[in-house]
């Protein structure tokens, strides 16, 4: 019973943050899943579907450049959607909230570790991380899934780190599972957190040296010799997944200083750094307390850690880390600054914790009640301040649903005709969309990856774009434009693909939503309007008109976006709770094992869809749908044998 009671908490934040993120679907009706970088997973795991994961790379029309490095939100997508034969929109609305939640409860655990606390002040630790700034900068407006399936793990990594008692082998192998699962949704967060790993390994390094020298103990028992097999032997694994299994290198790409300063200063206010900063202070100075009045222990045994002294060398490490980011973009590189402020997942810990810590304070020095009164207070305030950020401020000055539902619409009406007319899958199809708005360079690639997000994966590859003047096309010329300054580069780089292909005659739609020339060649060419907002430039007809097609979408309604997002949350906890009865240290408490499952699950079904889908399987159908199930039951299965040694004592008292 006390170890069901201490769960209670956990699943509360869960059910919190959760809630916090999917409940903008129903206050706002959208019905699209948001994020001006949604629409580029859902086409790529497409791609990835037909291709395998390591195969979009061979992708030819522009824009053709994929993240084939980053396979964690395909691989997640792909098995999940067929586990739960649901639409991939549907799951591109709850797998990034799945990761927020992971993510969040894997901060409040380490909180927790550090500090020794309870569950309930963990799950406070969640609840501010959940609503933070931080995250909800990472949630919209681009919504960087990415690097939300990669920090939950990487966060649940640093815990396991600091719980275990070298040389525990089991739990540097789950350090390192989670890294690497990390690092295969987005590889230089993960780079991030194990160099703040490798960073704290040289700090105890002279003691553990020292210690290895007088042969108290092997090198792997010393602090610097466990953290640097853990760093070392996540970066050597993941190196043979990305350049051995998937066979690419990491992407590089480049984006102006202006665009980079345009988006660091719009963010900055966001995170209310003058409230923030001093709270996270007194988080910091309750855990410089504790590493000082542990210091004399730690300083008698070379071979052990403290834990806070532990958990302050891994968080300045991360700060120092995400500060050189920062530090080059003010030096006048293009580094991405607002990126790395986003990745500073400490800063809202030690928020959390100083909330907390607060709370303690006065509960001690008066009655305990007002020292929950605090912290309730404190949180209310963290709410309130996030549902500014998230339901007001960043939709209405930014824009947070860029997946839009006429263009979802028309592009699956274009799709209908395709395959009713019997245009064969291999056939080009060229669309003529345009923008002339002030970034027609960033605007044309998303309608093409909202078109891609709906085509089927075998007919992508053949998906070509032509932007501007349907007249111009069948002219076989580019459409050239005086202003914006950009058009006539971004129009060239879609043209040069393209142009090849003319002789041919491929076949040409132009679609109402995607191209505001729609109106004017509708009314001079009537006959060619083929379905609701699909005309033919150039290609057969069918017999008669077609209607519109039917729509993916979120999930639609309360009870629908609960379950759905529920079955991934809980999908992602069960495929991690084996795994981690059996690698995560034994000084983990159940609630503590329980909220660090999801993020856990995260890193092996990715590693698992990597493995299958390199065997020669698609994460499609059957296949797909086993990989969870198979991670699951292997979980489990690698638990048994520390269950039936351990028994009841796996678990230290709540």
């Amino acid at each position: 019973m006390p170890h069901l009671q201490a769960v209670l908490p956990v699943f509360l934040a869960a059910v919190l943050v959760g809630g916090f993120f999917l409940g903008l679907y129903l206050v706002k009706g959208y019905r699209m899943p948001i994020g001006w970088d949604t629409a580029r997973y859902v086409s790529e795991a497409n791609l990835a579907a037909d291709l395998g994961l390591s195969g979009v790379e061979r992708l030819t029309p522009p824009p053709h450049i994929v993240q084939t490095s980053r396979v964690g939100y395909s691989a997640l997508d792909l098995t999940l959607s067929s586990l739960f034969a649901l639409s991939r929109f549907k799951l591109a609305t709850t797998i990034p909230p799945a990761a927020t939640v992971a993510l969040a409860l894997a901060a409040g655990v380490f909180a927790s570790a550090a500090l020794r606390r309870g569950p309930w002040e963990a799950a406070a630790v969640a609840l501010a991380v959940g609503v933070s700034p931080t995250l909800i900068r990472l949630m919209a407006p681009e919504t960087y899934a990415e690097n939300l399936l990669a920090l939950a793990p990487l966060t649940a990594a640093l815990v396991v780190v600091l719980s275990a008692r070298p040389p525990d082998g089991a739990a540097l192998a789950g350090a390192v599972v989670l890294i690497v699962g990390g690092a295969l949704s987005h590889g230089p967060s993960a780079a991030i957190v194990a160099g703040a790993v490798g960073l704290t390994a040289l700090v105890y390094a002279p003691a553990s040296w020292r210690a290895w020298r007088r042969r108290e103990t092997g090198l792997l028992a010393t602090p610097a010799g466990y953290l640097g097999a853990t760093a070392v032997g996540a970066g050597f694994l993941t190196s043979a997944a990305v350049y051995g299994l998937l066979g690419v290198l990491p992407e590089r790409f480049h984006i102006g200083r202006r665009v980079l300063a345009q988006k660091l200063a719009a963010d900055l206010p966001l995170y209310r750094l003058p409230v923030g900063l001093p709270i996270a202070a007194i988080g910091l100075a309750d855990l410089v307390e504790r590493r000082l009045s542990g210091a004399e222990h730690e300083a008698r045994s070379s071979t052990r850690w403290s834990r806070p002294g532990l958990a302050l060398a891994l968080l300045a490490g991360w700060t120092l880390l995400t500060a050189v980011g920062i530090a080059l973009f003010v030096a006048g590189r293009a580094s991405p600054a607002h990126r790395f402020l986003a990745l500073l997942i400490p800063l809202p810990i030690l928020i959390g914790a100083g909330v907390v810590t607060l709370g303690r304070v006065v509960g001690t020095r008066s009655r305990p009640i007002l020292g929950v009164a605090v912290v309730l207070v404190g949180l209310t305030a963290m709410v309130v301040a996030g549902y500014e950020n998230y339901y007001r401020e960043l939709p209405r000055e930014r824009g947070v649903l860029w997946m839009d539902p006429q263009k979802i619409q028309d592009a699956a009406t274009a799709t209908d005709y395709l395959d009713r007319v019997g245009v064969p899958l291999d056939a080009p199809v060229v669309f003529v969309v345009e923008d002339t708005g002030p970034q027609p360079v960033a605007y044309v690639p998303l309608m093409t990856y909202m078109l891609r997000s709906v085509l089927p994966a075998e007919r992508i590859e053949h998906a070509y774009a032509y932007v501007g003047d349907p007249d111009a096309f069948l002219a076989s010329r580019p459409t050239l434009r005086d202003e914006p300054d950009s058009y006539n580069g971004n129009s060239l780089r879609f043209w040069g693909a393209l142009q090849p292909l003319l002789s041919d005659r491929p076949v040409t739609l132009l679609l109402s939503s995607f191209n505001p020339a729609y109106g004017r060649f509708a009314a001079e060419h009537p006959e060619r309007i083929v379905a609701p907002n699909v005309a033919v430039v150039q290609g057969p007809l069918p017999p008669q008109p077609l209607g519109a097609a039917v729509v993916p979408s979120a999930p639609q309604g309360p009870l629908q976006l609960l379950l759905v997002g529920a079955a991934t949350l809980g999908m992602l906890a069960l495929a991690g709770l084996g795994w981690g009865l059996a690698l995560f240290p034994r000084g983990l408490r159940s609630y503590e094992l329980l909220a660090l499952a999801p993020a856990m699950g995260i890193a092996v079904v990715v590693i698992a869809g990597l493995v299958v889908d390199g065997l020669g399987v698609r994460l499609t159908g059957i296949g797909g749908a086993l990989v969870p199930i198979i991670a699951a039951a292997a979980g489990f299965a690698a638990a048994v044998p520390r269950l039936r040694r351990d028994g009841a004592a796996l678990f230290p008292p709540v």
